[in-house]
């Protein structure tokens, strides 16, 4: 089985919300299963890492060691799994290599302090002898563009359709009322309708640089490898509309949801500290905690 771990794991390891003793646990699960770590869990905690002056890095560090306990191996950018998995179209170069992913988590996880990381005095690996700079900034403004360019997408390619007046309420504060209840209901019911699905699987195509045109431009079987990732964007765009869920104070959401990519891999499980995922998703079953990995 693959395994991704989302960045809630880490965190739950951290906090010690998930004991040592199941973490050897998982150690020993993995010598059958194949731990990966994913470029947003890298992103999120090596983010954290560079913001220094709030003294984050001891905090931190101890998830980043704790992402090379369980994974063995990285995954690409979830945008490259969108190109391959679900459009049938080769790899771009965009976003963090697997490589990448796993060396600068190494170095990360093998300094001791923050002015060793960034003095170039961690090695990559234990016991190896190159010296290494380490670009403290390269993640954190990676992580600011990566939610920036997610909520633009979010609102130029749904939220302004299916809401047009969205941003103008917006601004006048009225998030929490987009309307009356029988402009709410329409609004819902044109996110469950089929040319919402279609509209929603073209966009992501135009998002990845993958353009369908004529017969090639629906694929059902290519969407449902998408439905898990689709269900999770469905309801937030959903809360949008009934309680004035605001995207932009919730940017954490989107890397969480952007997980879901990688179920479009039908040999990959989600292994998740997120306890509201399965909601969002509609309870797919490759979605999983923690404790229930271990127990399967």
């Amino acid at each position: 089985m693959n395994v991704v771990f989302d960045t809630n794991v880490f965190r739950d390891i951290q906090r010690g919300a998930i004991s040592e003793s199941d973490v050897v646990r998982a150690e020993k699960r993995l010598e059958s299963d194949q731990g990966l770590l994913s470029p947003l869990s890298l992103i999120e905690l090596g983010s954290h890492i560079c913001e220094e002056e709030k003294g984050r890095f001891d905090r931190y560090h101890v998830a980043i060691q704790a992402a090379r306990r369980l994974c063995r191996g990285a995954l690409p950018d979830p945008e490259a799994v969108l190109r391959r998995q679900v459009f049938q179209a080769p790899p771009d170069g965009r976003g963090l290599q697997p490589a990448e992913v796993i060396d600068i988590a190494s170095l990360i996880a093998a300094a001791r302090s923050y002015d060793e990381l960034v003095r170039g005095q961690a090695t990559r690996w234990q016991g190896a002898l190159s010296r290494v700079s380490f670009n403290a900034g390269f993640l954190k403004q990676f992580r600011e563009d990566y939610e920036a360019q997610y909520i633009e997408d979010m609102h130029r390619h749904v939220v302004d359709v299916v809401c047009p007046d969205w941003r103008e309420k917006r601004d006048r504060g009225e998030m929490a009322n987009l309307g009356d209840q029988a402009t709410r209901r329409r609004l819902v019911e044109y996110l469950e309708s089929e040319p919402f699905r279609r509209q929603f699987f073209l966009l992501q195509a135009e998002r990845v640089g993958v353009f369908l045109i004529g017969k090639s431009a629906w694929d059902d079987r290519a969407f449902q490898r998408l439905a898990p990732f689709f269900n999770a964007y469905l309801w937030i765009l959903k809360t949008i509309i009934n309680s004035g869920y605001n995207p932009e104070k919730n940017k954490n959401d989107f890397n969480d949801i952007h997980f879901l990519i990688y179920l479009s891999d039908p040999e990959m499980t989600l292994v998740s500290g997120d306890g509201g995922i399965a909601r969002k998703t509609a309870g797919s079953g490759r979605v999983m905690t923690f404790l229930d990995w271990l127990r399967s």
